[in-house]
C-alpha cells in the first residue's frame, strides 16, 4: 500500500507523535511505501517548535526509505502526492478522494478539550485506538464497532532493556513529569513527600521533555531530555519502582518502557494502564485520586523486596509482548479489510 502519515511535529519529543512516527517506521518495514506530512502542532499545555527539515527531529531515528513533507503554514492538503490510505484525518481530504482512504488516531481523552476530542470521534471514518479503553470509550458514545479497532502501541526492545539487575538497585523511585493536569505531577509529588516520612533514604528521580512549569522538591533529581542511553540506564534500570500518577492516560507508553527494563511499576487505575497493569500482578494500581492508596502500594514494594522482585519480572515478561512489528501486522491486516470493503467502514457516527 501507499500509505500517507499526518504529523503534528515537534523539534523536542512528543508522545503521540512519536506514536505515529514509530508506525510509519514500522509500515515500511513491512513493505508499504510511507511518506510523512510534518505539520504545525497544536497542544493545550506547553509550546512546541515546528521543525522545517528532517534534521531538526533529533530524537527520532526515521527509516530512510520514508519520504518527508514539512509544511510551515496551514495544512494544504492538495499539495499531497496521492496514496492508498491516509492516516490522520481532516474534513478537506472528502473533497480530495486521491489522497486515500482516511483513519484518524484515537490515542487519548480527556487531554485536549472537549470540542477537539469529540470531532475525532465524529470522524466518518475508522478510528485507531492505541488502547482497550479507547474502544470503550467510542462505543459507549455510540461509534460503530466497525469503526472502532484497538492496535496496540509498543516498544523497542533492543533499546529498552535492563542494564541492572532487578534484585540489586538502590532506594530508588523515578516517574515522567508532564505539565499537564491530567499527567498529576502534584499528586505525584504529594504521594513522594508521604513515603519520604517513613522512607526518608530513597533517591527520586524525574525526567521530562522540558524545565518544569513549577518548582520541584529539592529532593527530587530532575534530568530534562534524557538520552535514550541515560533513559534507560540512569532512570528505568537504576529505580527499583517506577510511578504514575495520571488521571488519565492514552495508553503510557513510559511504563512500558520502564516494566521492560525492570522497574516495579506503581500507577494510578488511569484507562490506558488496563492493557498492562494489573494489581498484583504485573503492578500494583490505586484508584485515581487516591493519594493514600498510591502511597500504600509504593510502600509495600519498598518493604517486600520479594514482592517487588515477583512483580517487576511478571511486569518485563508482560511488557516483551508489545512490539511494533506485531502492531504493524494489525494495522496492515485492518486496512486491507478497509481497503476490500470502504462502505463498511464510512459513514458520520451518531454520538450520544
Amino acid at each position: 500500500m501507499i500509505l500517507s502519515f499526518l504529523a503534528p511535529t515537534a523539534t523536542t519529543p512528543v508522545g503521540g507523535v512519536k506514536v505515529i512516527l514509530e508506525f510509519a517506521n514500522a509500515m515500511v518495514r513491512r513493505g508499504h511505501t510511507v511518506r510523512i506530512f510534518h505539520h504545525q502542532i497544536s497542544h493545550p499545555v506547553g509550546q512546541y517548535t515546528y521543525p522545517t527539515r528532517i534534521e531538526d527531529i533529533s530524537w527520532f531515528d526515521f527509516d530512510p526509505r520514508i519520504e518527508q513533507i514539512f509544511s510551515a503554514d496551514d495544512l494544504d492538503l492538495s499539495a499531497l502526492p496521492s496514496a492508498d490510505i491516509f492516516l490522520g484525518y481532516s474534513p478537506s481530504i472528502e473533497d480530495n478522494p486521491r489522497l486515500g482512504l482516511p483513519i484518524v488516531w484515537v490515542q487519548g481523552y480527556k487531554m485536549l478539550g472537549f470540542e477537539a476530542e469529540q470531532a475525532v470521534f465524529e470522524a466518518p471514518c475508522p478510528k485507531v485506538c492505541v488502547a482497550r479503553w479507547l474502544v470503550d470509550v467510542g462505543t459507549d458514545l455510540g461509534v460503530s464497532p466497525d469503526q472502532l479497532v484497538h492496535i496496540p502501541i509498543a516498544i523497542h526492545h533492543d533499546r529498552f532493556e535492563m542494564t541492572e539487575s532487578i534484585e540489586d538497585r538502590p532506594e530508588r523511585v523515578g516517574f515522567l513529569y508532564h505539565p499537564h493536569p491530567q499527567k498529576g505531577a502534584s499528586a505525584m509529588i504529594d504521594a513522594l513527600s508521604r513515603v519520604r516520612v517513613t522512607h526518608p533514604g530513597i533517591d527520586v528521580v524525574a525526567y521530562g521533555a522540558s524545565e518544569p512549569a513549577e518548582r520541584l522538591p529539592s529532593w527530587v533529581e530532575f534530568i530534562r531530555h534524557p538520552t535514550q542511553q541515560v533513559l534507560v540506564d540512569e532512570i528505568y534500570s537504576s529505580c527499583r519502582i517506577f510511578v504514575c500518577a495520571s488521571r488519565v492516560e492514552g495508553f503510557g507508553l513510559a511504563n512500558i518502557e520502564a516494566m521492560a527494563c525492570g522497574a516495579a511499576l506503581v500507577t494510578t487505575d488511569n484507562g490506558g494502564s488496563r492493557d498492562y497493569a494489573f494489581d498484583h500482578e504485573t503492578a500494583r494500581v490505586a484508584q485515581v485520586g487516591d493519594i493514600e492508596e498510591l502511597v500504600t502500594c509504593i510502600r509495600e514494594l519498598l518493604d517486600d523486596e520479594q514482592e517487588r522482585v515477583r512483580i517487576a519480572r511478571a511486569g518485563q515478561v508482560l511488557a516483551a509482548t508489545f512490539t511494533w512489528d506485531e502492531s504493524a501486522r494489525h494495522l496492515e491486516n485492518y486496512l486491507d479489510s478497509y481497503r476490500s470493503d470502504p462502505g463498511r467502514f464510512r459513514g458520520q457516527p451518531k454520538l450520544k
